[in-house]
């Protein structure tokens, strides 16, 4: 059976005024073709899905906001104040409906004709007896279903039941048929069963891979932190290098201080010594002048100079 899904529509309707409601409508129903049988199809059987949309109801109306205000006297004031305000609500859901078919390969030539015959002794089909199921066929079919509440091109056994009709079983089709769908099923528990290994692998890659990666960042932590007590480690070993170099020129410095005091204070003694010196000499002479050139010794200092 060829599979097909066509789009629910949706209809909705709308009426303007102050304080009115709107009434439904319907629109034209969505035929959908299921793509499986409902639970607890027989095996083997075909069956498609009438889909009836939603109806949705547009209202619109007028809301007082602000009432119409009395002046004192009994007149009338300042007048009332609406708003519009649009509403949507489903009136009636959306419904699908099961129902059982003839399979494809069962619309044989002979069965369409027989369809065609039956539909036009009842007035819907007005088309040629081709044996074809074409779109007039179709449209004849929904004339004939949807006054039994199924809107839908797609003929049903029931239907065609009630005319008379029965769809040929070929011999040995329905073993096919039932083969057919017990490989599919085995087909489909393979890709199944293939595509869970598919994901189990993923997952075991992709838990590999976030491991790699924890490891990676765990190492590349571990090579930061190696690195920065590495900077730390050698900024303070310059640190104190500066600091001991620092030291040994201060102690330079105050060595050459040091030395320049101890110097200079010699110099100044030397200086002190040669002034007393000249002072002495002064002295011995000024005394030799005023005695006439007789000397009285004075005592000699045991200073050096």
């Amino acid at each position: 059976m060829k599979i097909r899904s066509l789009p629910a529509v949706l209809a909705a309707t709308s009426l303007l005024g102050a304080c009115q409601t709107g009434l439904p409508q319907m629109a034209e129903p969505a035929e959908v073709v299921a793509r499986h049988a409902p639970p607890g199809a027989q095996p083997g059987t075909c069956w498609a899905q009438d889909e009836t949309p939603a109806v949705i109801e547009t209202v619109t109306e007028q809301v007082v906001v602000q009432p119409a205000g009395v002046a004192a006297d009994g007149s009338s004031g300042t007048p009332a104040v609406y708003k519009t305000e649009t509403q949507q609500k489903i009136v009636k859901p959306r419904k699908a409906t099961w129902f059982e078919t003839p399979c494809d390969y069962q619309l044989t030539p002979e069965f369409n004709t027989s369809l065609q015959r039956a539909l036009k002794a009842r007035g819907h089909y007005r088309g040629p007896i081709n044996g074809e199921m074409d779109g007039r066929t179709q449209a004849a079919i929904r004339a004939y279903q949807k006054p039994q509440g199924l809107d839908s091109a797609k003929i049903s056994l029931a239907a065609a039941r009630q005319m008379g009709l029965s769809p040929v079983e070929l011999p040995g089709e329905k073993e096919k048929r039932l083969a057919a769908a017990e490989k599919a099923e085995k087909v489909l528990k393979a890709e199944k069963a293939r595509l869970a290994a598919e994901e189990a692998k993923n997952r075991k890659e992709a838990a590999e891979l976030a491991k790699l990666e924890a490891e990676a960042e765990e190492k590349a932590r571990r090579e930061a932190e190696a690195k920065a007590k590495a900077v730390a480690k050698a900024e303070a070993d310059a640190k104190a290098e500066a600091d001991r170099l620092a030291a040994i020129e201060a102690e330079k410095a105050a060595q050459a201080r040091r030395e320049a005091e101890a110097k200079a204070k010699a110099e100044a003694e030397r200086a002190e010594k040669a002034k007393r010196a000249a002072e002495l000499k002064a002295a011995l002479e000024d005394e030799k002048k005023r005695n006439n050139g007789n000397l009285t010794p004075l005592p000699i200092s045991t200073e050096s100079n």
